[in-house]
């Protein structure tokens, strides 16, 4: 009785944390956390930048050229696409950033912990942006041919005083405008 008792206890532990790693992560496909981890991320973050004085960066980014893969090559190569496409993105933040998937070809990056200065941390969240569009100039190979993805990118700033909602709106916001070529002066940014 013991034994079958300490089995289904087993069982249960482990259908647990794989039901709570399907409500929190890109599960199937990339393994990246969801939108709703993501946004209880951005919470802590919001949360150490009270603490710590300190500012975050919130990069909104859409792939562009990915529904033509996916139209003309399949779903298959299109998941191929997601997961490269996590994999590059996953090596150039660090450890304490989130990257997750948040939908469809839509992804999203947490610089957390940024310096004070708002000029430094927009450096940097400027710097990471550009490594993430640098990485999609390599190509990627599906069925033996070669396909080209990019990336548009919006930035958002936050500190002690941003809500998790505005963010997400504004970063959305200038990565439709980038997505749709429209240019921004400097005051607007």
């Amino acid at each position: 009785m013991t034994v079958a008792f300490n089995r289904l206890m087993a069982m249960l532990l482990a259908s647990q944390k794989e039901l709570k790693e399907i409500a929190h992560y890109d599960y199937y496909l990339t393994k990246l956390p969801n939108r709703f981890l993501m946004v209880d991320r951005l919470e802590q973050a919001l949360a150490r930048c009270a603490r710590n004085h300190t500012r975050l960066a919130l990069l909104f980014m859409d792939l562009d050229g990915f529904k033509a893969i996916n139209d003309s090559l399949g779903h298959s190569a299109g998941d191929h696409a997601l997961i490269e496409v996590a994999k590059r993105f996953s090596a150039l933040i660090r450890e304490s950033d989130t990257l997750a998937r948040v939908g469809g070809d839509e992804f999203v990056i947490v610089l957390s912990d940024l310096e004070s200065d708002v000029a430094s941390a927009r450096n940097t969240a400027t710097l990471v942006a550009t490594k993430c569009m640098e990485a999609l100039k390599e190509p990627f190979f599906f069925q033996g041919s070669a396909k080209m993805l990019g990336v548009s990118i919006g930035m958002a700033m936050g500190d002690k005083e941003s809500r998790v909602d505005d963010l997400m709106v504004e970063a959305d916001t200038k990565m439709y405008q980038a997505k749709h070529g429209v240019h921004l002066s400097a005051h607007e940014a």
